[in-house]
């Protein structure tokens, strides 16, 4: 269940940045597109960190459930720093403006590598049983099994 939150927030977030806002500028440009996306994007920070604290919540491994909280507090952050961003671009102050959207935009991605590396965590170790699932093909890489036979997965979980 951890994965499936997991999952939906990514796809969100990857649906709303590189779909959903390019398009509605496209087509309705800066003027009306302004407006909406002040509406939108509160709730878009906040859908995704409910559905990441949610993954925490049910999350089967502890450093997938800190990934999520990590995603949690990225989400919320932005979605308090919405506000002042949106004064900053009221008050003609275009270099606050752009420099906190920058800001924003670099914890989205922050955020989407976060959940990427939480989901291929979450899908690396079996929900049951002491061994790690992984692909035939990637087991016999050279990076997974060292000349000891352990691979990069059980050393990483043994270091937790």
């Amino acid at each position: 269940m951890d994965t499936a939150l997991l999952a939906a927030a990514l796809g969100i977030m990857l649906f709303s940045s590189a779909i959903v806002a390019p398009a509605i500028f496209a087509k309705l440009g800066a003027d009306t597109a302004g407006p909406l996306l002040r509406a939108f994007w509160p709730r878009y920070y906040a859908a995704n960190a409910l559905l990441a604290l949610v993954a925490a919540y049910f999350a089967t491994f502890d450093y997938v459930a800190l990934l999520a909280v990590s995603v949690t507090a990225m989400m919320a952050v932005s979605l308090l720093a919405t506000p002042a961003l949106n004064r900053a671009r009221d008050q003609g102050r275009h270099r606050a403006f752009s420099l906190g959207h920058r800001a924003l935009v670099a914890v989205n991605l922050v955020a989407l590598v976060t959940l990427g590396w939480a989901i291929f965590m979450a899908l690396s170790h079996p929900a049951s049983g002491d061994e790690p699932f992984v692909h035939p093909a990637v087991h016999q890489h050279a990076l997974h099994q060292d000349i000891r036979g352990q691979g990069f997965s059980d050393r990483f979980t043994q270091s937790l």
